[in-house]
């Protein structure tokens, strides 16, 4: 919404600067490495609140 006013104000100095960042595939990439040696994962409170436990399943 904030995106789409700005536009119709014609507000120039409106920038957006996204950095989606995705858990499981940061997983995935610790546990595919070779020496890997993790006993467990501390993450992210609100990021497991959203994703929600079927997406740690695979680990």
């Amino acid at each position: 919404a904030s995106i789409l006013s700005a536009k119709a104000m014609n507000v120039n100095n409106f920038f957006v600067f996204s950095a989606h960042k995705r858990v499981p595939p940061a997983l995935c990439a610790l546990m595919d490495m070779e020496k890997t040696q993790i006993d467990g994962f501390i993450l992210p409170g609100h990021v497991s609140l959203m994703i929600g436990m079927k997406a740690y399943r695979p680990f």
